[in-house]
């Protein structure tokens, strides 16, 4: 069985994000080499006359990657270990440039949703400043801006801060432009934040109700009036604009 001389791996040196087909990717050395090695069996790049060839184990031993190999032939199973030099260049990856750029794909803007909000928008926004992606972080006079460097790391950032706190999120785009016959965009996630506990009030439609129950996907709300309970989504409940103190 034969393998390539040399595998060369493409490596950022800031992140560690391995470059496979053109794309960076968060996966360990010896995940990268054991593809690259499978990919080359299955275009047919062994000798003739083997069947059932496979990938066995790939283990990288300082500046050699061990690759073993099944295969049988004439029925019979023959397994070989293949040393394979390994080289790595240093290829800074697109988010990494643009952080030390200090240029960004995305801004998460976090504002409070009610005057009790604001102190949630500094604690949000104070616990990514040293978040992977993330190019800076912004006091301004309407709240907080996160700037991001790819769009992929913003919308984690915002749905994280949803599955933790009551938020309302919009989506819009900026600076639109052509790039390489291709528009481009910066996002642009606006998040208001709502510091909401039980017994506080909320108006809805003109009626009056005390929060029973409030979380990240729906609302227990009795009626001030009425005594009726109503249990709402997140949905629902900013469909209908509600007033919150």
């Amino acid at each position: 069985m034969e393998l390539p001389n040399t595998f060369e791996v493409e490596r950022c040196p800031f992140c560690g994000a391995i470059r496979v087909h053109g794309r960076y990717v968060d996966k360990n050395v010896e995940t990268v080499l054991r593809e690259l090695a499978e990919e080359y069996v299955t275009r047919g790049r062994v000798v003739e006359g083997l069947d059932r060839i496979r990938v066995l184990e790939v283990m990288v031993l300082g500046s050699t990657v061990a690759v073993r190999l099944s295969a049988e032939v004439s029925g019979v199973e023959v397994v070989q270990e293949l040393p394979v030099e390994l080289r790595f260049r240093k290829s800074p990856c697109p988010r990494c440039l643009r952080v030390k750029s200090r240029s960004y794909e995305a801004i998460v803007q976090l504002r409070a949703g009610n005057p009790r909000g604001r102190a949630l928008v500094t604690e949000i926004a104070e616990s990514f400043r040293n978040a992977e992606g993330v190019v800076e972080v912004k006091e301004v006079d309407e709240g907080m801006d996160i700037y991001v460097a790819d769009k992929a790391t913003a919308l984690s950032i915002v749905r994280e801060v949803e599955s933790k706190y009551v938020v309302r999120v919009v989506a819009t785009w900026k600076d639109s432009r052509i790039r390489d016959g291709r528009r481009k965009s910066k996002a642009v996630y606006s998040v208001r934040v709502y510091f909401i506990s039980s017994g506080g009030t909320v108006e809805l439609r003109g009626r009056v109700y005390t929060v029973e129950k409030f979380g990240t996907s729906s609302v227990t709300l009795v009626d001030r009036e009425s005594g009726e309970k109503v249990t709402l989504s997140l949905k629902e409940f900013w469909k209908l604009e509600p007033n919150i103190n």
